[in-house]
Parts: C-alpha cells; sequence; structure tokens
C-alpha cells in the first residue's frame, strides 16, 4: 500500500479521503479499517483573526467495542495551512517581537510583508543521500511538489546515486534533477589549506598538527574531502581520549587502525 499524503486541497479531495478511510493503514499502528473522522483541528487567520477557522481535520484510530486500533489520533491538514507549519527560529523571534508591540493581527501582516519583500528562498541540503532508499527520496519528490517554487533541494553523496539515479526505474526523479557535478579529487597542497582553514575557523594553532600528521592524513584521504575531514575529527577526538594537546603521526595512525578505516573502499571507491 502507497504512502497516504494526509492533506487536502479542497472539499473534493477530503470526500475522497474519508470514502477511502476504512482502507487506509493507520499512520501509527499501520491497522487497516479502524480510521474514523472524529471532528475538526481549529485556529485562528489573519482572514479572521476573531473567530476560529478549520485548519484541519481529525481522524481516529478506534480501539473502543473491541477494535484494533491504537486509540491515537492525528489531523489530516488543509493544504493551505501547512505552509504556516514552517518557521525559522529568526522568523519566530521576529513574529514575537511585533506580537508585543502591536498584537497577533499586526505581527502576521507585517511578518508576511516581510519575507515577500525579501523575496527569499528555502534550501535544503541532504548529506550522505547516497545511503538514502530510493523510495524515500520519491516521497520527498511528491511532498515538494506542492512546496512554493523557490525552494530548493540539495543532494550531497557519492557517484553512486548518480548511477542509481540512471537506472530506468528512477527517470521520475532524475527528471527533476535541474543541475549535477562530480567534484574532482583535491591536491596534497589543496588538502593541507584546507585543513588550515578548518583550524583557523576552530581558534586553533596550524601546529595542532604536526607535520608528518598532517602528511599522514593527506596520504590517507587520497584528495577526498570528506575522507580528510573525518580522518581529522577522529584525531581530535582521539587527542581528548589521550589527553595530548598535539596531535602528532602516532594519534593519526591510532585513528587509522579502526575497523571503519581498514576497508579500502571508504578511501578509494570513490
Amino acid at each position: 500500500m502507497g504512502e497516504e499524503r494526509w492533506f487536502f486541497r479542497n472539499d473534493e479531495e477530503w470526500n475522497g479521503i474519508a470514502e477511502r478511510l476504512k482502507l487506509m493503514q493507520c499512520p501509527h499502528c499501520k491497522v487497516v479499517g479502524t480510521l474514523i473522522r472524529h471532528g475538526f483541528l481549529y485556529g485562528f487567520d489573519e482572514s479572521s483573526s476573531r473567530s476560529d477557522t478549520v485548519r484541519a481535520r481529525r481522524i481516529f484510530c478506534s480501539n473502543r467495542h473491541a477494535r484494533p486500533g491504537c486509540g491515537r489520533t492525528f489531523s489530516v491538514w488543509c493544504a493551505d495551512k501547512i505552509r504556516r507549519l514552517r518557521m525559522t527560529t529568526g522568523a519566530l523571534w521576529l513574529f514575537l517581537q511585533y506580537v508585543v508591540g502591536s498584537g497577533v493581527l499586526a505581527a502576521i501582516r507585517a511578518l508576511n510583508c516581510r519575507l515577500n519583500r525579501a523575496d527569499k528562498s528555502l534550501t535544503t541540503i541532504l548529506d550522505g543521500s547516497h545511503l538514502m532508499d530510493l523510495a524515500n527520496l520519491r516521497k520527498l519528490r511528491l511532498l515538494f511538489e506542492d512546496f512554493p517554487k523557490n525552494h530548493h533541494l540539495i543532494l550531497m553523496g557519492r557517484p553512486t546515486l548518480l548511477a542509481n539515479l540512471d537506472l530506468g526505474i528512477n527517470q521520475d526523479i532524475k527528471s527533476r534533477v535541474t543541475y549535477s557535478v562530480i567534484t574532482k579529487r583535491l591536491g596534497p597542497d589543496a588538502l593541507r589549506d584546507f585543513i588550515r582553514r578548518e583550524l583557523d575557523r576552530a581558534g586553533l594553532g596550524h601546529n595542532t598538527f604536526t607535520a608528518p600528521a598532517v602528511d599522514l592524513i593527506v596520504r590517507s584521504a587520497d584528495g577526498v574531502l570528506r575522507q580528510a575531514r573525518n580522518l581529522c575529527v577522529g584525531c581530535m577526538i582521539e587527542a581528548v581520549r589521550s589527553a595530548n594537546k598535539t596531535i602528532d603521526i602516532d594519534n593519526v595512525n591510532r585513528v587509522l587502525l579502526q575497523p571503519h578505516w581498514q576497508k579500502e573502499a571508504d578511501l578509494v571507491d570513490y
């Protein structure tokens, strides 16, 4: 059974969901045949600040009268209310400042005007996306179809991700990729510069890693930026454990002896 989308755009879509309730799984307990309608979820909107408006329909997974449900409830949201669930910390703080100064309705108006004038876009970055099940990536694609057009999704991972997207069964996902690039391996000097820049950003001296330690890290990373970073972090954790303020070649060797660094694929097959 496919994953249900628990929102509706209009009354016709809600009626379709209501008619299929007995055929749907509960999102909590996965039992079929126990879902029933359970009223409304109300809230205040800018268009009607003095009275409640329907924001969602409530669904109950019935465990009454010996039914096998879990007894939990959940919401089927009106599509035009979903965007109000997303707010950054900065936007929330700004909203609260307006509320204290001018009231809720004025705060909503001011915040909407500020965001519209800024013409901002929302970008989501998924690191290690080659580890994702493509079924989940397909669900994300369907989810983002209902997002504003100024929303962007960046997938970061190994080239195996592109190879999987090239399969015919995944053409629906690949057709949404507007730009792709495979980063090249970095040279030894570039990796050394990267390590120094990261030390500067952390407020640490360049002598935190001895020269032989840096050389070994560069050779082990084999030009892969992610491997260099992970190896440096592992060395710093090992230094803390051994109460050393300087990371030397012995420290790096102890990290390289760990099982996940013994797989040649981790360093070469990239």
